[in-house]
């Protein structure tokens, strides 16, 4: 195993490693998040019943979403290192995985930002997308000679 695929491993696996966190601390909300609060004008509490299941079932669904994404993309991440570099489709896959996982996600919550005043955590998908793309560069020149 080269230095540059070691390296380029631990950027993916960083940065996947925070798309599962992310995943988990959404799948286990019991309620929604502060900035949910300030984006709807509204506390938890004063939320009726049905309004609190559907909300509460679209954070569990994105935290799915991310799990999916981390899993996934884990997978790739194996079968990387066993088949690099006869296989950069692989990396690609893994790169195209993180990126369309990730980009509309940040410009989903840029744009809540921007008509709510509310803070959801954009920078957390812009570290998992700098994480990602340092591993696809450092994986660059395995790959690109063969």
């Amino acid at each position: 195993m080269s230095t540059l695929m070691v390296a380029s491993s631990s950027f993916y696996g960083a940065a996947l490693l925070l798309v599962l966190f992310v995943g988990v601390v959404y799948c286990t909300r019991k309620q929604f998040m502060s900035y949910h609060s300030v984006a709807l004008s509204r506390s938890w509490r004063d939320l009726d019943d049905a309004q609190r299941l559907l909300l509460l079932a679209l954070i569990h669904l994105v935290g799915w979403g991310w799990m999916v994404i981390a899993f996934a993309g884990f997978a790739l991440l194996l079968g990387a290192w066993y088949y690099q570099p006869a296989q950069p489709g692989l990396l690609m896959a893994l790169q195209a995985l993180i990126t369309l996982g990730t980009a509309p996600v940040i410009r989903v919550s840029s744009g809540v930002r921007q008509r709510t005043g509310a803070a959801p955590p954009i920078y957390i998908g812009w570290i998992i997308l700098c994480l990602s793309l340092a591993g696809f560069l450092l994986a660059w020149p395995l790959w690109s000679q063969s």
